[in-house]
C-alpha cells in the first residue's frame, strides 16, 4: 500500500536526520572492516528491487497528484459533455459518415475513460479503489463500453444485443454526479427512498394487479362496437389491462376509457352503466391522488434527511476548522495537504493571482477531491440512510414481533357446541397457527389469481375457461374450509376474541358465504348466474385473503 511505503521511507529519512554519528560510525565501521563490508553489501537485486520501489512510490504519488488535480477534474467534466452531445446527434436513417464519425468518438471515450480508470487503479491501489461506491459504477460502464467495441467489431452478438450493450454509454452521463455535490445528494436521496418505499412499490403493484383483474371480469370482451374501431385500451387480455390501469393511473386519457366502460354496459342512461362508472373513479382517485403520491411525499422527506445531515456536516467541519485556526495558523497547510493528500500545493494553490478565483476554484475541487471520502461514506450513509428513516418513523415492538405472536383460544364456547379444551377445537387451533396453513393459503391465493388472470373473457366457453372453472370451484372449497376452521376455533361473534370482532374477518366471511351460494348456484343452475359476478366475488376472495394475511 502507498500509505505504508511513504510511512517506511520517511522512518529512513528521520532515522538518518536524528542519529547522524551513528550512520557516519556506521559507514566508518563499514569501511574498516573490509572483506566482511562487501560481504554485508546488498546484490544487485536488491538495489534494482529498493530503486524500484522508490521509483514506484513517487509515480504513484505523481499520479494520485494528477488524478487530483482540478485539471483532470475539468478533463472529465468536458468528456462527459461532449459524449452527451454525441449520443444526441444520433437518429434514425442518419447518414454514413455521421455514423462513423460516431464510432470513432465513441472508441475515443472508451479510451479515455479506461484510461482514466486504470490511472486511479494505479494511484489508489485495487483495494481503495474498490472500497468507493462511484468507482464500482465506473468500472461497470468502462467494462461494458469495452464490451461493446469487441463484440461489434468481431461480430459475435446479434444487433439486439449490441444495442443493449450500448445503453451503457448513456451511463456515462451519470459521472457528472460525481463532481456535483447537489446532484448527487438528489440520487443518494432516490436511492434511499427506494428502499423506504419497497413495501409501497409491492402495495402499487397489487392494486394494478387486482384492478387488472377486476377490469378483466367487468368489460372483457365488451369494447367492441358496432360504430367504430376497437380501442386501443380495452380489457380483453390480462396484459392489456394491466397497460389500461396504468394508463388510468397516469391520467392519460382515462376519461375515454371511462366512457367506453359505461357505453359497453349500457350507456349513461342505464343503471349497470352509472356503477360502472365508480371503477374508473375509485382506480383514478385511490392509484394517482394518493398511492402515486405517497412516492413524492417518501422522496421529498428522504431529500430533507439529506440535506439536513449536510448541513450537519458542514457545520461540524466549520466549528473543526476554527478549532483548528484557534491552535495556530502557523503548522499550516492543512487544507492544501487535505486536497493534494501528499502535503504538497497543486498548481492552483501555487498561482499567487486571481486569490479570490483561486479559491472559488479550490472550494471546487475540494468537493471533487473528497468525493473519494464520500463515496466511501456513501457506501455508509445507506446504512445511516435506514438508520435515519428508522429514527424518523420509528417501529413499536408488537410490530416487529407481530409474525409470532399466537392469538390464544377464547374461554367462551364456540358456536355453542365446543369448549376451550375440546379436542376438535384444539386441534383446528392448531391447524390455523400452523406455519404450513398459511403458506398453503398463500399459494392457492397465488394461483387463484394466476387462474383469473388466464381466462379469456372474449370467447368464455372455450375449453380452457371451462378447465378454470373447475379450479374456481377448488379455490372456493380451500377458502371455505379455512373460514370454517377458523370459526371453530376461535368462536364465530358472541365473545371477545371471536372471529368476526374484526372488520376484515367479517368482509371476509361475507365474501366466502356469497362465493359459495354463487358456485352452487352455478353447478346446480347452470344460466341463471350470471359467470362474471362469480369471477368478481372469487377475485374479492383473493383480494380479502391478501389483507387479511397481510394484517397477521
Amino acid at each position: 500500500d502507498l500509505s505504508d511505503d511513504e510511512a517506511e521511507e520517511e522512518d529512513e529519512e528521520t532515522r538518518k536526520v536524528q542519529d547522524p554519528d551513528e550512520s557516519d560510525s556506521a559507514e566508518k565501521g563499514d569501511e574498516g572492516t573490509g572483506s566482511n563490508a562487501d560481504a554485508a553489501q546488498p546484490g544487485f537485486l536488491h538495489i534494482i528491487g529498493r530503486g524500484f520501489r522508490k521509483w514506484n512510490r513517487r509515480s504513484r504519488r505523481l499520479c494520485r497528484r494528477c488524478v487530483k488535480s482540478q485539471a483532470a477534474y475539468w478533463i472529465i467534466i468536458v468528456l462527459v459533455f461532449c459524449n452527451t452531445v454525441v449520443l444526441a446527434t444520433q437518429y434514425y436513417n442518419q447518414p454514413r459518415w455521421l455514423e462513423n464519425l460516431q464510432n470513432k468518438a465513441n472508441y475515443v471515450f472508451v479510451a479515455m475513460f479506461t484510461f482514466e480508470m486504470l490511472l486511479k487503479m494505479y494511484s489508489l491501489g485495487i483495494r481503495s479503489y474498490y472500497s468507493f461506491l462511484f468507482n464500482k459504477f465506473d468500472f461497470f460502464v468502462v467494462v461494458a463500453s469495452l464490451s461493446e467495441v469487441l463484440l461489434t467489431e468481431t461480430n459475435l452478438m446479434p444487433n439486439l444485443g449490441i444495442s443493449v450493450l450500448r445503453c451503457a454509454r448513456l451511463l456515462r452521463v451519470f459521472k457528472v454526479t460525481r463532481y456535483w455535490s447537489s446532484l448527487r445528494n438528489l440520487v443518494a436521496s432516490l436511492l434511499a427512498s427506494m428502499k423506504s418505499i419497497a413495501s409501497l412499490l409491492l402495495l402499487l403493484f397489487l392494486f394494478i394487479v387486482i384492478f387488472a383483474l377486476l377490469g378483466m371480469q367487468l368489460f372483457g370482451g365488451r369494447f367492441n362496437f358496432e360504430t367504430s374501431e376497437k380501442p386501443r385500451s380495452n380489457f380483453d387480455s390480462f396484459w392489456q389491462s394491466l397497460v389500461t390501469v396504468f394508463q388510468i393511473l397516469t391520467g392519460e386519457d382515462w376519461n375515454m376509457v371511462m366512457y367506453h366502460g359505461i357505453n359497453s354496459n349500457g350507456g349513461i342512461g342505464n343503471l349497470v352503466g352509472i356503477m360502472v362508472s365508480f371503477y374508473f373513479v375509485i382506480l383514478f382517485i385511490c392509484g394517482n391522488y394518493i398511492l402515486l403520491n405517497v412516492f413524492l411525499a417518501i422522496a421529498v422527506d428522504n431529500l430533507a434527511d439529506v440535506d439536513n445531515s449536510d448541513e450537519e456536516k458542514k457545520e461540524a467541519g466549520e466549528e473543526g476548522e476554527a478549532a483548528g485556526k484557534a491552535d495556530g495558523e502557523g503548522e499550516g497547510g492543512e487544507g492544501e495537504a487535505a486536497d493534494g493528500e501528499d502535503g504538497e500545493p497543486t498548481a492552483a494553490d501555487s498561482d499567487a493571482k486571481g486569490a479570490s478565483l483561486g479559491n472559488c476554484a479550490d472550494a471546487d475541487k475540494k468537493s471533487a477531491d473528497e468525493d473519494e471520502g464520500d463515496e466511501e461514506g456513501d457506501g455508509d450513509e445507506d446504512g445511516d440512510g435506514d438508520a435515519a428513516v428508522t429514527s424518523a418513523r420509528p417501529r413499536r415492538v408488537s410490530e416487529l414481533n407481530m409474525k409470532t405472536k399466537i392469538n390464544p383460544i377464547p374461554p367462551a364456547s364456540s358456536l355453542f357446541v365446543f369448549s376451550s379444551t375440546n379436542r376438535f377445537r384444539v386441534l383446528c387451533h392448531k391447524i390455523c397457527n400452523h406455519s404450513y396453513f398459511g403458506s398453503i393459503v398463500l399459494v392457492c391465493i397465488l394461483v387463484s389469481s394466476a387462474m383469473l388472470a388466464a381466462e379469456e373473457p372474449v370467447n368464455s366457453d372455450n375449453n380452457r375457461n371451462k378447465i378454470l372453472n373447475k379450479f374456481d370451484y377448488f379455490f372456493t372449497t380451500v377458502f371455505t374450509i379455512e373460514i370454517i376452521l377458523k370459526v371453530t376455533a376461535y368462536g364465530l361473534v358472541l365473545h371477545e376474541g371471536a372471529f368476526c370482532r374484526q372488520a376484515f374477518n367479517l368482509l371476509d366471511i361475507l365474501v366466502v358465504l356469497t362465493s359459495v351460494v354463487v358456485t352452487y348456484g352455478v353447478i346446480l343452475h347452470k344460466g341463471s348466474f350470471c359467470r362474471s359476478t362469480f369471477n368478481l366475488l372469487d377475485l374479492l376472495v383473493v383480494f380479502v385473503a391478501l389483507i387479511s394475511l397481510s394484517s397477521e
